[in-house]
């Protein structure tokens, strides 16, 4: 297996997306990949790349392939000796430590490769290894109407619209890379703020089960316009209501993927000199405003996507129009109101 390094620096550095989809591409040829994927209950194309990334990154620190990890574990059963039995458990146990990555990206690979080993027929014991315990921090990162707008200088039409959505809807990345134009319909007819309504059998993973109601204000309406429009100017794209709304640049029509949106935000965070923030923060400062601007704390959660406990009065639930008015009380809070200027290369 060739490792990462040898598909090329410069695709490594300026094509980062078409280096993945290569690098999963060669490992969904492992027989024991094949297997695995198999078992999973999810098919969802998210939920496999996330899994299929996590073990990328495993076998390339640990310098295996997936079918050798797998035949090591075979013969390490075999033995008599409790130490060789428990190598694989001490192995992903120091990668977990290592520091490679954030506590809860962590916690998601040793999932992921725990899942491996599981539909392989060949279960790690759980309480071999535990994650370490994540740092409390004083102060939470929240983005600015001032850092939004400093992240806006210099990017693109896709990267403004990206922007502004999660900044003005709250949404989860992978809420938001599962939109279609049919789930942002309002933006034609004109309703501002206009409704995304996510129903809960097209969310997946953690969040399956639940509904994705929000809305866009004027600002993102008039990112997300002008953006569609170069696409289909500049692209010559025959958008329909079943086309994604975020695109990859290099793959027409292709959705953007989790690992896109959180670049896109660490390089406008770089571009605009301004403190490192995530997706996630965008929904803490979406929440902080609708909090600062009085919308009451259970439609707070029905706007965020969270679940509404059994405890909270179930006649507080509000309709669509009763959170359109809430969130248009909040949008002046969350306003940049300025025309955002088009990215030379978009304009080629």
């Amino acid at each position: 297996m060739k490792p990462l390094s040898s598909f090329g620096y410069w695709e490594l550095v300026n094509r980062p997306d078409a280096f993945m989809t290569r690098k999963r591409e060669q490992y969904l040829e492992f027989d024991s990949v094949q297997q695995w994927f198999n078992g999973l209950a999810s098919k969802s194309k998210f939920t496999e790349e996330n899994y299929l990334d996590d073990l990328i990154h495993y076998c390339e620190w640990c310098h295996k392939t997936p079918d050798q990890l797998k035949q090591e574990r075979k013969e390490q059963w075999r033995s008599d000796d409790i130490d060789v039995k428990m190598t694989a458990e001490k192995l992903l146990a120091k990668y977990a430590n290592s520091g490679q990555k954030p506590i809860n990206a962590m916690s998601r690979l040793v999932n992921s490769v725990r899942s491996f080993y599981m539909y392989n027929h060949l279960e790690l014991t759980k309480k071999a290894f535990r994650l370490p315990k994540p740092e409390i921090q004083g102060d939470y990162a929240c983005p600015t109407v001032e850092d939004v707008r400093k992240m806006l200088t210099g990017a693109t039409l896709r990267d403004q619209a990206v922007i502004m959505t999660l900044f003005q809807s709250g949404l989860r990345e992978g809420s938001l890379i599962q939109l279609k134009l049919k789930h942002v319909a309002e933006i034609q007819e004109s309703k501002i703020p206009a409704h995304i309504g996510l129903r809960s059998q097209e969310l997946k993973g953690t969040y399956a089960g639940l509904e994705a109601h929000t809305f866009l204000g004027r600002d993102a309406i008039e990112a997300i316009k002008r953006y569609l429009d170069w696409r289909r100017r500049a692209k010559n794209e025959n958008l329909t209501p079943e086309s994604y709304l975020f695109t990859e640049y290099d793959h027409v029509g292709e959705s953007l993927t989790t690992h896109s949106v959180i670049r896109l935000i660490r390089e406008a965070c770089k571009r605009g000199n301004t403190n490192k923030f995530t997706p996630h923060d965008f929904r803490r400062a979406f929440q902080t405003n609708l909090e600062a601007a009085g919308v009451p704390a259970n439609w707070v959660k029905k706007l965020m996507g969270h679940k509404l406990s059994g405890e909270e009065n179930p006649y507080s639930i509000p309709k669509i129009e009763q959170l359109r008015e809430a969130y248009a009380r909040a949008e002046p809070k969350m306003s940049l109101t300025i025309i955002l200027q088009a990215n030379r290369l978009e304009i080629l």
